[in-house]
């Protein structure tokens, strides 16, 4: 899996360059190593389906973006506001399942819920109706293979860091001053 991190750079920016570092490396596995790609694909394969997803990857005109609140909805779950469950992530067959009801190889999840170990995180400006921030953070999820990429802006204001330190538990919060 690979983090992709920017300070003065956009959630877009940030998702557009992690974008176009999985499709070129998707380019390059198909390219220098097509001998052992067919291997694992003997290996992994179901007789009965095509299984060239590395192929099927490399052709996806435009990965999907969408929020963990749309992906929520889309998977039929309701966390209570103000629970530990507004701010749980997704399972790998809750993923898994995203990608199948979107019918997706590949999904960007955006717009997390803050949790104290994204403290570093930009929080999201918009208002929302929630008891719990938003940070512009992703997940770029992938059918068969779970998250490949994550990443996110970081907040470039040593004030608004020290601050979000100062909020966590203490254990945590030594070990950062």
């Amino acid at each position: 899996m690979v983090e992709i991190e920017g300070v003065f750079l956009t959630l877009k920016q940030i998702i557009a360059l992690t974008d176009k570092l999985v499709r070129s490396a998707i380019k390059f596995l198909i390219k220098k190593y097509p001998l052992e790609l067919k291997l694992i694909q003997q290996i992994i394969s179901n007789k009965n389906e095509n299984n060239d997803r590395l192929q099927e990857l490399a052709t996806i005109k435009k990965i999907p973006i969408i929020t963990w609140k749309k992906a929520n909805k889309i998977l039929g779950i309701s966390p209570q506001k103000g629970s530990l469950g507004e701010k749980r992530e997704f399972t790998f067959s809750e993923e898994q399942e995203l990608l199948k009801r979107t019918n997706s190889l590949m999904l960007f999840l955006t717009h997390f819920p803050d949790r104290s170990d994204h403290f570093y995180a930009k929080i999201d400006k918009k208002k929302n109706n929630s008891a719990i921030n938003k940070v512009r953070k992703f997940d770029l999820i992938a059918r068969d293979c779970g998250e490949i990429a994550g990443g996110g802006e970081r907040e470039d204001s040593y004030y608004k860091l020290k601050k979000r330190i100062s909020t966590l538990p203490k254990n945590i919060s030594k070990e950062l001053k």
